[in-house]
């Protein structure tokens, strides 16, 4: 039987659109298995970035658990070009108030989310960071579950104020104290990205409990780093 032309063609049509389609889905799996399997992302990079300058192992578990560390490390933790690191450390509980102070003044808002996450941030804090940082900081906020019930409607008002997408429900629902009304809009809405991550949360409730017990940060889920764009960079000099 012979095929005309037209038909040919769209037979063609119809190979191109399904390779492209393939090739789509096999990027996608590996952006996300490179993201999402193993460390997240801050943590690799802080132990990485570290260990490469034969920093002792004590400062880098230190860092990555969230431990104290000397005044004189942090001091110096604070000025290494690494972003990682330096959110990482933001992160840290036991940072004083000035050691807070200086790394709001940090130019990276990465750094400046890490911050926005720390369990220690007075409640003053946490209104500047409302009133005057961008986004990718109040995702952090979002996310931090000792942030009180009002900061995270302020938040939430602050994201719709901004006409910002959806994509902001993926922090609340990894906040395993995110407000109940919150949530209530995030059920009744149609993100099924939003919907998967409190899924996760909710099924990790017991653990984050048991973190907060011993007063250890809380991390988000680790597929929160897969859709954020820290991801598509570098390291300084890493």
């Amino acid at each position: 039987m012979v095929v005309d032309m037209p038909e040919k063609r769209l037979q063609l049509f119809w190979k191109v659109l399904l390779i492209l389609m393939f090739l789509v889905c096999l990027a996608g799996f590996i952006l996300l298995s490179l993201s999402v399997g193993g460390v997240p992302a801050y943590e690799d990079g802080s132990k990485k970035y570290l260990l490469k300058r034969n920093y002792p192992q004590d400062v880098v578990d230190a860092l990555l658990e969230y431990k104290p560390i000397k005044p004189d490390m942090v001091a110096q933790l604070m000025e290494v070009p690494s972003r990682s690191v330096r959110h990482m450390l933001a992160r840290n509980p036991n940072l004083t108030f000035a050691d807070r102070q200086t790394m709001w003044r940090d130019k990276d808002e990465y750094v400046r989310e890490g911050l926005a996450m720390n369990l220690r941030l007075s409640h003053g804090e946490m209104l500047m960071a409302i009133r005057e940082q961008p986004d990718q900081v109040l995702f952090g906020l979002a996310m931090n579950p000792a942030a009180p019930r009002e900061i995270l409607l302020q938040v939430r008002q602050k994201f719709r104020e901004r006409d910002y997408n959806a994509s902001w429900y993926i922090a609340f629902v990894q906040n395993p104290n995110c407000p109940q009304e919150i949530i209530d809009e995030i059920t009744k809405g149609s993100n099924d990205s939003a919907h998967y991550f409190l899924r996760l949360t909710q099924e990790n409730k017991e653990n984050i409990r048991q973190a907060k017990a011993k007063g250890e940060p809380f991390s988000p889920n680790e597929g929160y780093y897969w859709g954020q764009t820290h991801l598509w960079w570098r390291d300084e000099d890493e």
